[in-house]
């Protein structure tokens, strides 16, 4: 997401449409809502980023990273159950993604 935060608001606009496109002509496919669920992050819209984040998981379930947006997302809107409940998903999925202390700080 680091290129994202470089983006001016008319950039960010812009490439939200194009993700809009890029699922319209390709509604199976996970990355466009990634990608919008970023740029939403970006805009501190987190309903909408959680709602795209959401539409990306339910085409690929085993996405950790998505599953640690989406829990960062739900954090920000103070959703730590649901956040909680995507780490624990994401943990389970690939477990070696997580350092010790993370699987610690997640246990608590």
């Amino acid at each position: 997401m680091s290129e994202i935060d470089s983006l001016t608001v008319e950039q960010t606009n812009q490439a939200i449409a194009q993700c809009r496109e890029q699922i319209a002509a390709n509604p199976e496919s996970a990355s466009p809502y990634i990608d919008l669920g970023d740029l939403y992050c970006h805009k501190q819209q987190w309903q909408l980023a959680i709602k795209n984040y959401r539409q990306a998981l339910a085409l690929e379930s085993d996405l950790v990273e998505v599953h640690r947006r989406l829990a960062a997302a739900l954090d920000r809107i103070g959703g730590k159950n649901v956040a909680a409940d995507h780490l624990f998903k994401a943990l389970k999925i690939q477990p070696k993604s997580f350092s010790p202390q993370q699987r610690y700080q997640l246990g608590q």
